[in-house]
């Protein structure tokens, strides 16, 4: 039986943040409201480890206890063992627990999850250990151990033989949970099952294999338990959201489906709620889910409680009504830690400050900790994000584009949000409208200055002299070749891209060149050639659209992937293939394609109509303040805390090139340096033979092909410089523009319309969209 279900949204009692929103309307002067309703208060608890502590894994909470475990690895024996350990969280206390869970023979011994508890409080771990044999064979054996609450052991047994699966060497663990009869579910699934399938395994008090239950083919999500015992596993569903499947013990086979429930972000155990169902956490928002019902409820919103869901690991509802939150920051460098406790409060009762509204598509990792940092260090504003893609709602073709449309509508409204992302909007349709504030008169009273950062990104954001937006890093699009056949340009036309494909014909230009990818790569930033924003007016019916289009139809209809044939690097190295398009976020991935194409290499960019620059910048974290936001001086807080320094990281890594001048010579500095053995004067050491102890920084492998990439040398740096030097703003191409033109080029690609008769239609249809939107 399957249950439909719907997810129902109430955003009025449960965060103050939504209450304030009239609050904060654009043009408009704050209103003296009391807001009402209820809001969930944090209190944080530091658990950030510090030197000579243990570290935290598979945290549990039970009354006041935080339980936990750890990895030591002891230098003097070369061994690595796993402890578990109580805190106090009132006292600090921490002690370890008596708990022998070392297994004879065994190499390496883990535990697949935290501890579990039974109805008599007993402590129950599920042990994987690595094994290696005299005879050096390797295997994986899983154990069930249970602790009474004093650590003494009362069972230990090899459940390796219960766990195995048909058609497959090792069952691979999962998921593990304790139902409330002390059965244990162990969700299992491995390499080699016939179609996939995995199996919930469920063992009895003693150990005993109760039952195997077949859960197929689809990726099992998440496993608990409800507060009346159900057993539940989820899954992705054929619509909206999660399943939620309940194991029916009896029949060994899973039974009722619950569809509607919210995308969970972390895999694991899933959370009872209190009065039935389950808190479920989407990474930005947590919701009750009904299992009777197929409902979920908006409970709160993560930031709101300068919390970011991203990195939360476990949600554990207390007795006294709070909601206990422990959370893992890995972006920071510092692996901080901590513990906050949400209080629900009348919302009259907290003071309050002026919201500060972000409009984007998706509320991500990296914004929410920018916004989480900033609301708990500013007194007077807080960022509330306003996401327009909402992943609760059925897919459709045109999904994405009416989100767009949704939030360019906002933008446009008297209730305008005050900050937007750029990512996703057309930013030349913003400043056409004059929708978009001037950031360089707050540059000039702030703390950070103009002269900090790297000139061609602010020009990139520069438009009628008005600076839009000061991303935090950036990266660069391009398209790359042998100096050689291109030689030193740094920009092309579409007239030039022809007249090279024509030189080598032997050759692929790229490694899929359809028709539709190389008319993608010939408008990547040549669509807006054809749009005249300031008139309204479009061109899509002159010549140079119709030889676009006749250029892209001398490709194949499709590229299929040759999965026996030689990879990307080999044919690159080979000449096989001419160009090739990618993004530069860090110099390794530079140093990568050089050693790809085997000889110097030119950085010639994407056509363009008129040979304007190729190399395009795409910033990260761009924000713009709206010229009507009532708030500007809070929007330009936010954004200046964002510009603040951060430190490179010495081991690479970065997933963007730093817009600060600073920050960015640090990156070329530790790109230089190599990865090596130093000694106490900084110098590289020599091993027994003389030779330098130097090793890649990365090394990037294919079957056929191999490269290691050592420190950037000075000329690499320079040609990076010279790249970015050369570099434009990118452009958001109008996706409903886009599939007007994938769409009705068909019919030439097709053989059913000459070049210009589709022309002719695409200019009718984008005219008359662009008249309708202007």
């Amino acid at each position: 039986m399957k249950k439909k279900g719907y997810i129902k949204r109430i955003f009025a009692l449960a965060s103050a943040a939504a209450l304030l929103l009239s609050l904060a309307a654009c043009g408009k002067e704050q209103q003296e409201e009391i807001p009402q309703g209820f809001l969930y208060v944090p209190e944080f608890m530091d658990l950030t480890v510090k030197e000579g502590e243990q570290n935290i894994s598979n945290p549990v909470l039970r009354g006041g206890d935080l339980y936990y475990s750890s990895h030591f690895w002891n230098e003097e024996t070369q061994e690595s063992s796993q402890k578990f350990y109580r805190r106090n969280l009132e006292t600090g206390e921490t002690v370890e627990l008596p708990l022998d869970l070392t297994i004879e023979g065994a190499d390496y011994v883990y535990p697949t999850n935290g501890l579990s508890f039974d109805q008599e409080n007993n402590m129950i771990s599920l042990l994987n250990a690595s094994i290696t044999d005299e005879e050096g064979n390797y295997s994986q054996k899983y154990f069930l151990l249970k602790f009474d609450p004093e650590g003494k052991e009362l069972l230990r047994e090899d459940i390796t033989e219960a766990l195995k699966l048909e058609d497959s060497d090792n069952g691979y663990v999962q998921n593990a949970v304790i139902d409330n009869e002390g059965r244990l579910y162990v969700h299992v699934s491995g390499s080699g099952i016939r179609s996939g399938n995995a199996f919930v395994i469920v063992l009895d008090k003693d150990a005993k294999l109760l039952a195997k239950i077949d859960t197929g083919s689809e990726w099992v999500n998440s496993m608990g338990v409800t507060a009346d015992g159900k057993v539940l596993i989820t899954r992705h569903g054929s619509g909206v959201g999660m399943e939620c499947v309940e194991l029916d013990l009896a029949q060994k086979a899973m039974g009722t489906v619950h569809s509607g429930m919210p995308s969970s972000y972390n895999s694991g155990a899933l959370t009872p709620a209190p009065e039935g169902g389950l808190l479920v956490n989407d990474g930005s928002k947590l919701w009750k889910y009904d299992l009777e019902t197929g409902t979920a409820e908006e409970i709160l919103i993560w930031t709101d409680c300068d919390i970011n869901g991203s990195y939360i690991q476990m949600i554990q509802p207390l007795e006294d009504g709070r909601i206990a939150v422990y959370s893992e920051n890995w972006s920071n460098g510092n692996n901080s830690k901590e513990i906050a406790f949400l209080t629900k409060k009348e919302a009259s009762e907290i003071p309050q400050k002026k919201i500060i509204t972000l409009a984007t598509m998706y509320s991500d990792q990296n914004i929410q900790e920018a916004v989480v940092n900033f609301n708990k260090q500013n007194d007077t504003y807080k960022v509330r994000i306003v996401t327009y893609y909402d992943d609760a709602t059925e897919w459709s073709e045109n999904k994405y584009q009416d989100a767009v449309t949704a939030m360019n509508n906002a933008i446009t409204s008297s209730n305008c949000p005050d900050i937007i992302d750029l990512a996703y909007g057309n930013v030349d349709t913003y400043v056409s409208k004059g929708l978009l504030a001037d950031l360089s008169p707050y540059l000039e009273s702030s703390s950070v200055k103009r002269e900090d950062f790297v000139e061609t990104v602010l020009n990139a954001y520069t438009f009628d002299n008005r600076l839009v937006c000061i991303p935090t890093g950036f990266s660069i699009s391009t398209i790359i070749g042998r100096t050689s056949q291109l030689g030193d340009r740094t920009s092309w036309t579409i007239k030039d891209i022809m007249e090279f494909a024509a030189q080598y014909p032997k050759a692929k230009l790229f490694d899929y060149s359809s028709k539709d990818s190389m008319l993608n790569t010939c408008l990547q930033y040549s669509s807006e050639s054809f749009i005249d924003y300031s008139t309204g007016k479009c061109s899509f019916d002159s010549q140079d659209f119709v030889d676009i289009l006749e250029f892209a139809n001398t490709f194949e209809a499709e590229t299929e992937w040759d999965r026996e044939g030689e990879s990307l690097p080999k044919q690159i190295s080979d000449g096989k293939i001419l160009l090739s398009s990618i993004n530069i976020w860090e110099i390794t991935e530079m140093q990568m394609h050089s050693q790809m194409f085997n000889e110097p290499i030119t950085f010639i960019g994407y056509p363009t109509v008129d040979g304007s620059g190729g190399n395009r910048i795409n910033g990260r974290n761009c924000y713009a303040i709206t010229t009507k936001s009532a708030n500007s001086e809070g929007a330009w807080a936010f954004i200046e805390s964002m510009l603040q320094y951060e430190e490179v990281s010495e081991s690479g890594g970065n997933s963007y090139l730093p817009v600060r001048k600073d920050m960015l010579e640090e990156t070329f500095t530790l790109a230089m340096k190599e990865n090596g053995s130093y000694d106490e004067n900084g110098e590289i050491m020599l091993d027994e033979d003389g030779n330098p102890m130097i090793w890649p920084k990365v090394t990037w492998g294919y079957d056929d092909w191999e490269c290691e990439i050592y420190a950037a040398t000075p000329e690499q740096i320079q040609a990076l410089r010279d790249l970015i030097d050369s570099s434009v703003a990118a452009t958001n191409n109008n996706q409903t523009i886009m599939s007007i033109i994938q769409e009705e080029s068909q019919a030439f690609f097709e053989g059913q319309r000459s070049a210009q008769e589709v022309a002719d239609v695409i200019q009718s249809r984008v005219q008359t969209y662009v008249s309708e939107n202007s």
